[in-house]
């Protein structure tokens, strides 16, 4: 079975694996990457929806990507106040340093100490989060295609 934590092979060193899989393994990373999905997805979601308006001129998918439009700037405003609000955090208990030199520090150990041996590959708490970050998600697409269909304009 292979690792799903391979992510080594984007960056093309073979001894960043380990940095990337405690970059996996440690919550705070983790939530960042998925919130970084999210908000690829969202992008991607309104790239489709901007060309098959171009395509097809119907009001419904026109209104749908302003709609996924909205949702992505909501979603990057969000990160970017949390962001700023974790980097007064993290100032606050004297571990400023360590975000923006930490990742830095954490490469360097990791290519030195190899990748992980962590079986299984993830925890319940992994879990929870997933089954959160999935939840959250399918609302806000729902949420999305909900509005639109009841608040579209015709142009």
């Amino acid at each position: 079975m292979r690792d799903p934590m391979l992510f080594a092979l984007f960056g093309g060193n073979p001894q960043g694996l380990g940095y990337y899989q405690r970059m996996t393994l440690d919550r705070r990373y983790r939530i960042q990457l998925r919130v970084v999905g999210v908000f690829l997805s969202f992008f991607g979601l309104m790239i489709l929806t901007a060309v098959l308006d171009g395509l097809l001129k119907f009001t419904f998918v026109h209104a749908l990507s302003e709609g996924f439009l909205l949702l992505l700037s909501l979603t990057f405003i969000s990160a970017f106040i949390y962001g700023l609000v974790d980097l007064v955090v993290q100032g606050v208990r004297g571990r400023g340093a360590e975000l923006f030199f930490g990742s830095f520090r954490m490469l360097k150990q990791s290519m030195e100490l190899g990748p992980v041996a962590a079986f299984p590959t993830f925890h319940p708490r992994m879990d929870r989060e997933k089954k959160v970050f999935t939840t959250v998600y399918v609302a806000l697409l729902v949420s999305t295609l909900v509005s639109t269909f009841l608040f579209a304009r015709p142009r």
